[in-house]
């Protein structure tokens, strides 16, 4: 649903796993939320929904394993489209981050990466050096713990 993004009840029922009753069950509010995205909606104020349904850290599934930032934005966004919630990105979390302290900015070779501090490691988050086609990269990975903070403080983001 996240990837194809239907927006009419046809392209709908083309996602895979969607038949009748999950158009007639869910199809409405899906549909709303995509088109909020899309800037085209009938829905008179975007804000009361993100206030009276934001989604919670059980509804959105945390890891035991380390992942990326755009695994979590991929997370809370398949949410954020259920509750009919803007959708979020890794880039916008990335920096809410920066502004709480827990990565920093900095140049490396010529590049603006984002690292792990102090206060960012206590939360569970590691940066790790990778080569990606010839190049140096830095990968931050965030464990259950960093996960569980983010998602509860996605409205905040």
């Amino acid at each position: 649903m996240c990837l194809k993004l239907p927006t009419n009840e046809e392209e709908f029922l083309l996602v895979s796993g969607v038949g009748q009753v999950k158009l007639e069950r869910y199809g409405t509010r899906f549909l709303a939320a995509i088109n909020v995205e899309d800037g085209d909606t009938d829905l008179e104020n975007e804000d009361d929904i993100a206030d009276s349904e934001t989604p919670s850290a059980v509804e959105i599934k945390v890891s035991d394993e380390l992942v990326t930032i755009s695994v979590i934005a991929d997370r809370i966004n398949c949410m954020h489209i259920q509750k009919g919630i803007i959708k979020i990105s890794g880039q916008k979390i990335n920096d809410w981050l920066v502004c709480q302290d827990y990565l920093e900015k900095v140049e490396r070779d010529g590049k603006s990466v984002k690292i792990v501090t102090e206060l960012g490691t206590k939360l569970g988050i590691t940066t790790k050096e990778r080569i990606i086609r010839n190049e140096m990269c830095f990968i931050n990975h965030y464990d259950k713990n960093a996960q569980t903070f983010i998602v509860e403080n996605c409205t905040d983001i």
